[in-house]
């Protein structure tokens, strides 16, 4: 079974190279297997295969942020003592976790930015670099709202319907699936929340 819930034959290759390119260590893994899982180990089996290296900079997706991660990240030491660097990027669903960060960040720098906007700021002890491009999150915005809006008006022609049978009008039977609530309620969730937290990048890093 693969990652997306597919019967597929597939399989993952971990391959670890130099900066300049250069594969030094491979592992395969099942394709069914979370990148969490294979990270740690295989960070600890390169470093004590190659005890000389000096300088280990990791650089993940943002499906590796969490705090448990971050932690165990922050612990790994290369022989020579000093620690891993890395850089995570963050998932949009942890925007909430930095709201008290960004908000001014986005009022005083992105409400009325015209080119992209790129800020440092502290978090946990490490930095967190936020990215802000003012026309892909206008591009963003029009799209989702593109989206909220044709379920409210698919929710309103449902309830209308709904409202008919009730009083005995006959309609042709449409999906009442339970997928549509959690969708429409995430929506309005974007549009009433935060407006300006999935007009962002960012990530978080340890240099």
């Amino acid at each position: 079974m693969a990652k997306e819930g597919l019967i597929a034959r597939q399989f993952m290759l971990g391959v670890v190279q130099t900066a300049e390119g250069l594969p030094i260590y491979h592992e395969v893994f099942d394709g069914n297997t979370a990148e969490t899982r294979t990270l740690l180990p295989t960070l600890t089996k390169v470093l004590e295969r190659f005890p000389s290296v000096q300088r280990l900079v990791l650089v993940a997706d943002r499906g590796l942020l969490s705090l448990d991660n971050l932690e165990a990240l922050k612990a790994v030491r290369l022989a020579s003592g000093k620690p891993l660097e890395f850089i995570v990027a963050v998932p949009g669903r942890r925007y909430n976790e930095f709201i008290e960060l960004l908000e001014p960040f986005h009022e005083q720098q992105c409400a009325t930015a015209t080119q992209e906007v790129i800020a440092e700021h502290a978090w946990n002890a490490l930095r967190l670099v936020v990215a802000h491009d003012p026309v892909a999150a206008a591009t963003k915005t029009q799209q989702r709202n593109e989206r909220i809006d044709a379920l409210i008006r698919q929710a309103d022609e449902w309830s209308g319907k709904l409202t008919e049978q009730d009083e005995g009008v006959k309609h042709p039977r449409f999906d009442t699936s339970p997928r549509f609530s959690p969708l429409f309620g995430k929506c309005l969730q974007h549009r009433r929340g935060f407006q300006g937290r999935d007009r962002k990048s960012a990530v978080v890093a340890r240099l």
